[in-house]
């Protein structure tokens, strides 16, 4: 028999216990870690695949397999021992002995993911066709009988990889950890015989991790809820002595809820997270992360403990600050790494399911009253709404799930509380009623600071969807509240969205349109050619020479604060910067970040406006002076491509287009800087006095340098040798129109200036495409990950 019940923001289809004796067996659940894992291993194949060559082996690639086909030939025999773990018959093998100690569900899911990869695996080597490395390459050390057949993908990999996946659910965690070192091993058997190339067994074992997380999706993984027997022995261990466990089914985000008797027969109650609450809180956290400003969660990726020691220390401070919520009794973590919280119970009912007609005002202004409590303490409860709200049977309120709760709050997050809360009881007694107890019990001031989080982008998901029984109340709510205020015009509306999904839609096109429109100005054979000859070495110093100028960029933004700051911590800034500048134009994401970060590190907001002026007007100055230095020099010498680029037209129009863009939205945007008076006066002061200047120069000169020097580093990757001055040129000079253009980072311009540059400078147009990706690569793209880390890390930090 199968049931449904709600697990937070999902459904998880479980199945119900069965009695085995004295023991209570739970059935298998589909997790969304293992959706997670088909797409993560559907990505890397995909990756894989677009890297390889069919007829030419790369060098980075090459260096790899002899660095392993070459180990000393005593580790032949480990090797070929370890390999047969991939092979086909080892599937027989593990699965008859599941089956035979009476495992089957064990035994049916080995079986299917491994004869599943196994075939797959060969499919794809149909497919893909690419020879063994001894047709590849010279000089390989084989090992026992010469493989025959096609070597992409590994079908060994994909095997043991599929093996390891199932079987995964089913062991402990030192079991699970020593087999994924079996998989490490014979991939690396693989190579050292001489069967495969690395990238191959890479490809092998990300369809080996596709299956197997396909079969848990399909048939369902051991991890479910725990065992009765073993939630009693965790809490045993413990000192507490527990009876007449049982699931309580309804709307407990992120955990599994129970209802339990104590020795002597108290009620209690225990909230439950394991694996499956892991894996969808990391998804669902991280979507909160990436698509909305500012969301405040504390641990964004935790374990299952990490969130429970939150919730138990974020209840408790509740409690000690008089809030009215249930006592938390212990908490305890089960062998398998999940976690519960023992709470003693309130006989209760849930606010939500109460019967409009019997909440009255008093009943309202009593849990007001506890919500004043708990934000007096500065705690922002954070998913505050009538399902968090219990009523006892003294006719009492009590707050309940502090998962999001966060300590030390703003008044930001105290007014998204109180709107919160508003939103819920609309749809649940009505606008009139809602008004009525809100302006009873909160201030003016508090009323007005949560009228711009009465939106849905800035409520839970939970009651976005209560409204929509009822799409007209929340308009209303905000306009009864504009009304009772007396307010000329209603507050602007909290910005949720981080990064619109329209705006990332044109930052991806844009991406594709230049990976594509930029080769086909040249010639595509000269440019692939140059791509799969590259000297991956030269791309590594890029990236290095790419990290060195946040270095710089800090340098700078320290002189012009014209006080001590972390050196770490402002570089963490400026790489923060760059991932609000990849969904921004002209700098504007980047400046709002360092003013922010000045602001925390103790400048006024009008020294800090000044600073990140001063810094941006030296970066113009030494970017001009370095114009004035080279480009007039090559304009006299009347130097003229070798190789002209085939379609030079097309990066002539996309240059023109993107230039007059910015042109017009810059004339009729009129965006022009506006300095206060303050912050003139301010400029002032610095310029008096030069010796401030000296790391603002040094540190602008040197963030130049370090690109200048990426860019020589990704050129000569694909054989384009070129002086450093023609480099500076080139890169000074694109520069320069790329900030012209209205889009972020000069995406595009910047891309067709280089290439056009490049190769009126005399570079072929192979190599200046190749060289000029790869150098916006490392520079534009790559950043933006850590980028957003460090924006996240400093938030935490409080330093944004």
């Amino acid at each position: 028999m199968t049931t449904l019940r709600a697990e937070g923001k999902r459904f998880v289809r479980s199945r119900v216990r069965v009695r085995r004796g004295e023991r209570e067996v739970a059935g298998p659940l589909r997790h969304t870690g293992d959706l997670i894992r088909v797409v993560l291993g559907i990505v890397v194949f995909g990756v894989t695949l677009a890297v390889i060559h069919r007829g030419h082996v790369g060098t980075f690639e090459t260096n790899i397999f002899r660095l392993v086909n070459e180990l000393p030939s005593w580790m032949s025999l480990p090797f070929v021992i370890v390999m047969q773990a991939g092979n086909f018959f080892a599937i027989v093998v593990v699965a008859v002995a599941a089956f035979v100690t009476r495992r089957a569900r064990l035994a049916r899911d080995l079986a299917a993911a491994g004869a599943g990869a196994w075939f797959v695996a060969k499919l794809a080597k149909e497919v893909v066709k690419r020879a063994r490395p001894h047709a590849l390459l010279r000089f390989v050390t084989v090992r026992g009988a010469l493989a025959t057949g096609l070597g992409f993908p590994s079908g060994h990999a994909a095997v043991v990889t599929a093996l390891v996946t199932a079987a995964g659910p089913h062991l402990s965690r030192r079991y699970r950890r020593l087999s994924w070192l079996l998989v490490a091993a014979v991939a690396l058997a693989r190579i050292y015989v001489g069967a495969h190339l690395p990238f191959d067994v890479v490809g092998g074992a990300a369809i080996g991790w596709v299956v197997g997380a396909a079969v848990h999706l399909i048939f369902g993984a051991p991890g479910g809820s725990p065992t009765v027997v073993g939630v009693q022995q965790a809490l045993k261990r413990m000192g507490v002595i527990v009876k007449d466990l049982r699931l309580l089914g309804g709307d407990a985000r992120g955990s599994t809820p129970m209802l339990a008797r104590g020795s002597e027969g108290e009620p209690l109650f225990l909230k439950w997270k394991g694996r499956q609450h892991r894996d969808a809180d990391w998804l669902f956290r991280a979507w909160r992360y990436l698509m909305y400003h500012q969301a405040g969660d504390e641990i964004p990726f935790a374990t299952p403990k990490q969130l429970s020691e939150h919730e138990a220390y974020m209840s408790l401070l509740a409690a000690r600050a008089g809030v009215r919520t249930p006592k938390m009794i212990t908490a305890a973590t089960l062998p398998d790494s999940s976690c519960f919280l023992l709470f003693e119970r309130v006989q209760d009912d849930v606010l939500s399911s109460k019967n409009p007609d019997d909440i009255d005002a008093a009943l309202l202004n009593r849990m007001w009253k506890e919500i004043a409590r708990l934000h007096d303490a500065r705690i922002a409860h954070r998913d505050l709404r009538a399902e968090n709200v219990l009523i006892d049977d003294d006719d009492q309120p009590w707050i309940v799930d502090f998962g999001f709760a966060e300590s030390s709050a703003d008044d930001r997050l105290l007014a998204q509380d109180n709107a919160s809360l508003m939103a819920s009881l609309v749809v649940l007694i009505g606008v009139d009623r809602t008004l009525a107890s809100a302006n009873r019990s909160l201030s003016d001031e508090a009323l007005k600071a949560a009228i711009p989080f009465l939106h849905p982008r800035a409520l839970p998901a939970a009651t976005k969807r209560l409204l929509r029984k009822s799409p007209e109340s929340l308009k209303e709510l905000r306009e009864g509240l504009v009304e009772k205020l007396n307010l000329k015009e209603e507050p602007e509306t909290e910005k949720g969205l981080r990064l619109r999904l329209r705006t990332l839609g044109i930052l991806l096109v844009i991406g594709l349109a230049v990976h594509v429109i930029v080769p086909k100005a040249g010639e595509l054979k000269q440019t692939t050619s140059s791509l799969g000859h590259g000297h991956w070495i030269w791309i590594a110093a890029a990236v290095l020479a790419s990290a060195f100028t946040y270095l710089m960029a800090s340098v700078e933004l320290m002189g012009a604060a014209g006080r001590r700051l972390s050196l770490m911590r402002t570089s963490l800034a400026q790489l923060a910067s760059t991932a609000a500048n990849r969904i921004t134009v002209s700098g504007i994401g980047a400046a709002g970040v360092n003013t922010r970060y000045l602001e925390r590190s103790g400048l006024s907001t009008t020294d800090a406006v000044s600073a990140v002026a001063v810094m941006t007007a030296a970066g113009v100055v030494v970017h001009s002076l370095g114009l004035a230095a080279t480009v007039p020099w090559l304009w006299s010498i009347g130097l003229k491509p070798k190789h002209l680029l085939p379609n030079w037209q097309i990066l002539v129009v996309v240059l023109a287009v993107l230039t007059a863009a910015g042109v017009v939205l810059f004339v009729l945007g009129k965006r022009r800087p506006q300095l206060k008076r303050e912050v003139a006066a301010n400029l002032a002061r610095l310029m008096r006095h030069p010796e401030r200047g000296i790391p603002i120069v040094l540190g602008a000169a040197g963030l130049n340098m370090a690109y200048i020097v990426a860019l020589w580093c990704s050129l000569h990757a694909f054989g384009a040798h070129i002086s450093a001055f023609r480099i500076a040129a080139a890169y000074l000079a694109s520069q320069a129109i790329a900030s012209a253009s209205p889009t972020p980072g000069g995406l595009g311009a910047m891309e067709a200036a280089l290439v056009a540059a490049l190769n009126r400078l005399g570079v072929a147009s192979g190599p200046a495409i190749a060289g000029v990706l790869s150098f916006r690569l490392v520079t534009y793209w790559l950043p933006i990950l850590p980028g957003v880390v460090s924006l996240h890390y400093l938030r935490r930090k409080k330093a944004l």
